[in-house]
């Protein structure tokens, strides 16, 4: 198996994360997590999947 895609998968989440927490202010009560990147085969797209913690909060408080 190829292992290049799960590094890039790997370097795009940590890089997103960075920039989230820099970028993007969110109350103290808000714990938001880059949960998941998955890249093509073809190294076009990627789907970066966010999770969001209280749930409650989400909706008044994060716009992803």
């Amino acid at each position: 198996m190829n292992r290049r895609i799960p590094k890039i998968n790997e370097l795009i989440k940590r890089e997103i994360s960075k920039i989230i927490l820099k970028e993007v202010e969110f109350p103290p009560k808000i714990l938001v997590t880059v949960t998941r990147v998955d890249t093509s085969p073809d190294l076009k797209t990627s789907q970066t999947f966010i999770s969001a913690f209280p749930e409650k909060e989400i909706k008044k408080e994060v716009v992803l």
